[in-house]
């Protein structure tokens, strides 16, 4: 998902990423929260959905912080 996220900052920005994956996040984790009780149903919520929205939403920060502070690349 980090693959798809960082092609996705490039072609629309960071802020429409970050709010993807906060909302694929939020919406795993709610889903889990009301329908698992059961073990795949966990797995698929949390695991997959809740994974993928932490793949988007963590990758944004990498490449914004390289266009703020070319000078600063090093560290």
């Amino acid at each position: 998902m980090m693959l798809i996220a960082g092609k996705a900052v490039a072609d629309f920005g960071p802020r429409p990423v970050i709010i993807a994956g906060g909302i694929l996040l939020g919406t795993g984790y709610g889903l889990a929260g009301f329908f698992g009780q059961q073990f795949c149903v966990q797995v698929l919520c949390v695991g997959v959905m809740g994974g993928a929205g932490i793949g988007l939403a963590y990758v944004v920060p990498i490449p914004v912080g390289v266009r703020w502070l070319p000078d600063k690349k090093d560290s």
